[in-house]
C-alpha cells in the first residue's frame, strides 16, 4: 500500500496560518488604537502655543499677524481686550513696533532662527499668565523671554 501526501495541502496550512497571525497583528493594532484616549490639550499647553505661535509671526516677518496677538489693557473703557476692537491707527503702531524689533534683532544676532515654549505661570484669577519662551537666533544667542498673557473672550492674547 502506497500513500501519498498531498503537498498541497501544506500551502494552505501555511496560509491560513499567515492569515491568522495577521489577523492577530491587525486586532492588536485596533485594539491599541481604540483605546488610546484623546487627549486635550492643557491650558499650559494652550498658552505656551499661542505665545509661541505670536513669536513665529514675529520671526516669520508677519508683523500685523503678530500685533494682532496684542490685548493691551490700559487702552481705558469702551474697548474689549482684543486687537480687533483697537483703533487702526494703534494696530499699525504695533505693526511699526514689531517690524523695527526684528530688523534690530537681524542687526544684533542676524534675525531669529526659532522659537521654543518652555512653559507658564497662572495667576490666581486663571485669567492672566506668563508664558516663558526661548528665542533662538542666527549666532547661536539664545534669548529666554517671559510674555504676559490674557485670556480674553477671543482666546489668550500678549498683553
Amino acid at each position: 500500500m502506497t500513500f501519498h501526501i498531498n503537498t498541497s495541502f501544506r500551502g494552505v496550512r501555511r496560509s491560513a496560518l499567515l492569515s491568522y497571525v495577521t489577523f492577530l497583528l491587525l486586532a492588536t493594532l485596533a485594539l491599541q488604537t481604540s483605546c488610546r484616549k484623546e487627549t486635550t490639550p492643557s491650558t499650559e499647553d494652550i498658552v505656551c502655543q499661542t505665545a509661541e505661535g505670536y513669536y513665529r509671526h514675529l520671526m516669520e516677518g508677519r508683523y500685523g499677524d503678530f500685533a494682532q496677538g496684542m490685548a493691551p489693557a490700559d487702552l481705558g473703557t469702551g474697548y474689549a481686550h482684543s486687537a480687533d476692537s483697537l483703533p487702526e491707527a494703534y494696530l499699525r503702531q504695533m505693526t511699526d513696533v514689531a517690524a523695527h524689533y526684528a530688523h534690530e534683532q537681524v542687526l544684533q544676532h542676524g534675525g531669529m532662527a526659532g522659537v521654543r515654549a518652555t512653559g507658564a505661570d497662572f495667576d490666581e484669577d486663571s485669567l492672566h499668565a506668563t508664558a516663558y519662551l526661548e528665542l533662538h537666533f542666527c549666532d547661536s544667542t539664545v534669548e529666554i523671554i517671559h510674555v504676559s498673557m490674557l485670556h480674553t473672550p477671543q482666546g489668550w492674547k500678549m498683553e
